[in-house]
């Protein structure tokens, strides 16, 4: 998925001290969803202090995100543009029925969290069902011998 957004900015705390970090998020414009998923969990990875210096007590706070929260919107018009992606191979189900959230105006770091959260589920769902169809539908091919 395409995105305009680069970096996403984590809160931590650091012996007690509030620090924020810039995390990279998009490859040449391609939105890095995995890494995403990790940091909204909190699985920050590499930040532990100097090498030669005590390891740090970090916690993780969250992810500190400001309106109009594109990559939630942008998330949200890939997923209903995969719905109807869907639609098209296997016509309604379940997945097809998820209605898009509302992006509020001004939302809480944690609120605007569990929205990508949801989102990027619900993503990954579709995702996999379109694959699974589009496979379905080439093992019927092949087995009708290209008369489909």
């Amino acid at each position: 998925m395409k995105t305009t957004e680069k970096n996403v900015i984590v809160e931590i705390t650091d012996n007690g001290r509030r620090k924020r970090h810039v995390y990279p998020i998009s490859d040449h414009g391609e939105l890095m969803t995995h890494r995403l998923r990790r940091l909204l969990n909190g699985r920050l990875g590499h930040i532990r202090g100097d090498y030669y210096t005590e390891r740090h007590e970090i916690c993780f706070v969250g992810l500190v995100w400001q309106s109009p929260y594109v990559l939630l919107r942008e998330i949200t018009q890939d997923r209903l543009r995969l719905q109807e992606e869907l639609m098209e191979l296997e016509g309604p189900s379940w997945l097809t029925e998820i209605l898009p959230i509302v992006v509020p105006d001004k939302a809480s770091d944690a609120k605007i969290s569990a929205l990508m959260l949801q989102e990027l589920g619900n993503r990954a769902e579709i995702k996999a069902r379109i694959q699974e169809a589009e496979q379905a539908k080439a093992e019927l091919t092949e087995l009708a011998g290209g008369w489909l």
